[in-house]
């Protein structure tokens, strides 16, 4: 993410999912059991697989939805976890 966008002046800012993938893949490249780590990184996957199901058809708004919904959730469990590994906390922090 350019260092740009972060100097916005906004309350809210989106991050890319590809990007933070790329991150989270470098925590698991040094500590392969970072368990937050693989389970952050399935969750920005499904979160972008979801969205082309949605986005070509194959799934109804409701079911889009409530699959955001279940995905909301368990990244809320996930940003409350307690993080041993410094990087990891780090992208807790920015999530």
């Amino acid at each position: 993410m350019p260092i740009k966008q972060l100097k916005a002046p906004a309350e809210v800012f989106q991050l890319c999912l590809a990007h933070q993938l790329r991150d989270l893949q470098r925590i698991l490249d040094s500590s392969p059991q970072e368990l937050w780590a693989k389970a952050a990184q399935k969750l920005f996957r499904d979160a972008i697989h979801l969205r082309n199901r949605f986005a070509s058809g194959e799934m109804k708004l409701s079911g889009f939805l409530r699959r955001v919904t279940q995905i909301e959730n368990h990244l809320d469990r996930l940003l409350e976890e307690e993080l041993k590994n410094e990087a990891a906390r780090k992208l807790q922090n920015r999530f």
